[in-house]
């Protein structure tokens, strides 16, 4: 388009700043297309809506609270540009290839983290194993020694006179296996 108002010519008529009419354009998102040298062009039909917007200002309205009338608005608006059905399909199709790249590499990292944490927990396992065989042989360890003492300390004993024997009161001694059984 080479026909059309600079910035400069709608705030010479409008009476309104140029800055000011940036940010009324940006704000009503007017159709503003630029020339060469990529300066704003306003068509007639902009420049009634920003003379509309000027009115509203001046009558104390807050620019928040302006409603263009949609019959101004909508032929301000961008027309946005079609996408053929071809190039459409192909954008879809490329996005779906990278969601399920990312899905297959979620589950990927998904999987080593619970192969880890499996490992992990093995080599917890194994310990307590080693462990509780430990415990079970110094348990029977303890199980002969309390044994062989019971029967030494009854054969230590002196038979004098014919008497019966007569056993010393001893703890009994349960087995260990019997207190401490899993």
């Amino acid at each position: 388009m080479t026909n059309g108002l600079t910035l400069i010519e709608v705030s010479n008529k409008v009476g309104i700043e140029p800055k000011t009419i940036l940010r009324w354009s940006s704000y009503f998102e007017l159709n503003c297309e630029r020339n060469e040298q990529g300066y704003e062009l306003f068509t007639e039909h902009e420049l009634v809506v920003i003379e509309f917007v000027s009115n509203k200002v001046n009558d104390g309205k807050k620019i928040e609270n302006i409603i263009i009338p949609t019959d101004l608005y909508n032929k301000s608006k961008i027309i946005q540009k079609t996408v053929e059905r071809a190039e459409y399909e192909n954008k879809v199709d490329s996005i779906l290839i990278q969601l399920e790249n990312l899905q297959e590499k979620m589950s990927r990292k998904s999987g080593e983290r619970i192969r880890k944490r499996v490992n992990v927990h093995q080599l917890k396992m194994e310990s307590i194993n080693n462990n509780v065989s430990l415990l079970q042989t110094k348990l029977e360890k303890i199980e002969i020694n309390a044994e062989r003492r019971t029967q030494s300390e009854a054969e230590d004993l002196p038979l004098a006179s014919g008497e019966k024997l007569k056993k010393k009161q001893m703890h009994s001694f349960r087995p260990v296996k019997q207190v401490f059984s899993f």
